[in-house]
Parts: C-alpha cells; structure tokens; sequence
C-alpha cells in the first residue's frame, strides 16, 4: 500500500534521497522552509503532487557515464509554485565526457555540444546529438564546465508551472568551455502557469576566450489542452563567450495542433557552430516528418542527411545549410520567412533552395502561442 502523503520540509541540506523505485500517493515539498529531495530512481505519486516556493527535487550528479536521470510521474495535478524548481543544471556529464563532448588543454578548451554545438574557442565545439521528440539524454560535458541532468515529468491532470523546470549546463571558467543544456521532457493533459522550462547551454568564462555550451533539448506534449499557458521555453546556447554554442531545439505539440512545431532558437546569439538535422551521432532520421521547422532568433541549422518535414520557417538573420542534402517540405512553396506568401521568395536564408522539395498543394496552418 503506497504511503498516504509523503512531506519534505525542512532538513537542508541533509536531503532524502530516494534510492530505488517508489510509489506514493501525495507528494508536498517545501511549504515552509528550505526543502529538496533527490531522485536516483524513479518515483511515481499516485495522486497530487505540491512544491511550494522553497522546495527543490533534483537528480543525483553523474561523472562518465549515464547513470542518474529525473522520472517523476505524477497521476493527478502538478503545481510548482513560483521559486520551486525541478532542476537538474550541471548534472550531466563531467568535463570532456558525453557524446559530444567539449575538448581543451591548459590554454583553453571549447564547450560541449548536445542539441546544438558547444562554441568552438580553441578547440573543436562538441557535437550533437540524440532525438529531437523524444529527449532523454544528459547534457556533455566542456572541457571545464559540467552538461545539464536529464529531466522526465509525466503528469495525468494539469501540470501548473509558476516556478522552474531546467536542465542548464554550467560555466567553463576563463579561456575553457562550458558545458551543454542537457534533456527536459515534459507530458501532461493540460498546462498553465508562467514559468519557466530551460535546457541551456553554460556561459562562457569570457566574453573572449571561451567557449559557451550549446542548447539542450526540450520536449512538451499538452495531451488535451490547446496551449502551455505563459509558460517560456528557452534551449539556448551558452552567453559570454568568444564563440557561443547553437540553438538547442524546442519541440511543442498540443491536443489541437495537427501536428507538433520545433524551435531552434538562439535568443538572437551570434554563433559560428551549428545545429544538425539530424543529429549528427545517434540520430532518429525522418523524426520530423509530421513537425513544422521553426528557426529563428540566429538560430543555424545544418542538414546531416536527407530529411523531411511538415512546413520551414527561415527567420531574418537566421540560415539552413543544405549542402548535398535535399529537404523534402510537405507544403505549398511559400517564402522562407512568411508561410503566407507564395513563392520562393528571397532564397538568401539557404545555401542551395533548389535543394529544398515543395510536396504539398495547400500548406499547413498553425498557430504559436
């Protein structure tokens, strides 16, 4: 029989840490003093779950390898008042660890890569990887600061987020590269509040000689309602450095879309480095078959194969890089940054636009909110 109410309050910074898989009814964090609780398994709440304005659940800190993630399912509503956080920042890989690991010496290093790449400051940036839908993996390492953590939440009822849910990697440290954004994953029925859900990459340690973390990934299906609220979503790359880390991708499906829209969004950051379609190690091909491909804010993306997606949009100072690749739209040809005008256009946001494959006869009407 699952525990009729589990409460955490109190106890910092000697925090329950639950070390195998539980199942509890009602879970309350935080309601009046400085509380957190650590997740080396999984945890299922049966019912509600509350985390006031102190509370803190985390994930236990990885080092090589994939050892620690954040599963939290929750049968009824979530709230996360505002100051609460689901957080998982640095968490992920170690330093020169992960997939797309940052690299660097005693003279300065570059910053992991995951969903976009790790600035490139003195060595190569880290590269990307893993599932745009469906992020599960840790944030890598750069050669001096630590990835984000890997967040899951899987609500039954209506998740309200007025504090934050992130997976930020951190700073690298003067002339060294920061670590990547790392995975959060978000289900719920509904989705209200205006938090926060963030995937960052880490800053540099200068705005010259340093290399910043590229975005992370961010997944979030709003399985019967129609919008996320005032909820933000940023999986940016890492500010303050001599070269910063790309975009992350932000991927947003809700009961009445018809089909899901993924960002690539760099917060209007000048980066040299890139985000690949598909990754570029681990990828899920034709992942994005069904989703409309948003870039905007600077962000660059580079196809890594042949691919295919629902509908493009190429933002002012933003650009796709085709290369031999072909991109196949399943959409009326519009302009690149106005779905609303026919024809190619200006083709300047793309290396080859005859590379680019109009399949559709109407297009696809969407709507951001």
């Amino acid at each position: 029989e699952p525990a009729s109410m589990v409460l955490v309050d109190g106890a910092w910074p000697h925090m329950p840490v639950v070390t195998s898989p539980v199942t509890i009814k009602k879970l309350v964090v935080g309601p009046s003093t400085n509380s957190a609780l650590t997740l080396l398994a999984p945890m299922v709440i049966t019912e509600e779950a509350v985390l006031y304005q102190n509370a803190v659940i985390t994930h236990g800190d990885n080092g090589v390898v994939h050892a620690y993630s954040l599963d939290m399912t929750v049968g009824a509503d979530l709230t996360v008042h505002s100051g609460a956080r689901i957080v998982a920042d640095g968490l992920g890989y170690d330093p020169k660890y992960g997939p797309g690991c940052g690299q660097g010496d005693g003279s300065g290093g570059s910053g992991g890569g995951y969903g976009g790449m790790g600035g490139s400051y003195y060595k190569p940036g880290g590269m990307t990887y893993g599932s745009w839908l469906a992020p599960t993996n840790l944030g890598s390492g750069g050669d001096r600061g630590a990835g984000g953590g890997a967040v899951k939440v899987t609500v039954g009822g209506t998740t309200l987020l007025d504090g934050d849910i992130s997976a930020d990697g951190v700073l690298g440290g003067t002339y060294h590269g920061a670590g990547s954004g790392g995975s959060v994953w978000l289900i719920t029925d509904f989705l209200e509040g205006s938090g926060r859900i963030s995937a960052c990459g880490g800053q540099g340690g200068s705005p010259y000689w340093s290399g910043s973390g590229g975005g992370g990934r961010i997944a979030v299906y709003v399985l019967r309602g129609n919008g996320h609220g005032s909820v933000s979503m940023t999986a940016a790359g890492g500010t303050n450095a001599g070269d910063r880390g790309a975009a992350g991708t932000v991927y947003v499906k809700t009961a009445t879309d018809t089909c899901g829209y993924v960002l690539v969004d760099n917060s209007n950051l000048v980066s040299s480095v890139l985000t690949h379609l598909p990754a570029y190690s681990n990828p899920v091909n034709a992942e994005l078959t069904q989703t409309i491909l948003i870039i905007t804010n600077r962000g660059q993306v580079a196809l890594a194969s042949d691919e295919r997606v629902r509908d493009i949009l190429v933002h002012t100072n933003c650009f796709l890089t085709l290369s031999n690749f072909f991109l196949r739209v399943r959409a009326k040809e519009h302009h690149l940054d106005n779905r609303l005008l026919p024809g190619p256009g200006g083709t300047n946001r793309t290396d080859f636009y005859s590379h680019i494959i109009w399949e559709g006869s109407g297009g696809t009407v969407f709507v951001l909110r």
